[in-house]
């Protein structure tokens, strides 16, 4: 196979985020959650998908592994809401 410039580089990049939420059943608590930026080939006319997901969690760890998890298998932004529901316990 030819030398893809597109399949070399990752599909998305994903940061952890914290916020302040509160929470009706328990008040003020630290929530993290995901931002992603879908990487785009240059030749693409279609625009980059940007956004984040908050509250995933209060569990910093949870989340911290949710991304490190999505950044090592190139997970493309489209997936990313099923995978966040899979890992939920």
């Amino acid at each position: 196979m030819g030398n893809n410039a597109y399949t070399s580089k990752p599909k998305a990049c994903y940061q952890l985020i914290e916020t302040t939420e509160n929470f009706e059943d328990y008040g003020a608590a630290v929530a993290y959650g995901i931002s992603y930026r879908e990487a785009r080939p240059e030749e693409t006319e279609r625009p980059a998908v940007d956004g984040e997901i908050l509250n995933i969690s209060t569990e910093q760890d949870f989340v911290k592994r949710l991304v490190e998890d999505l950044r090592r298998h190139e997970v493309s932004p489209v997936h990313l809401m099923d995978i966040i529901h899979d890992y939920l316990p």
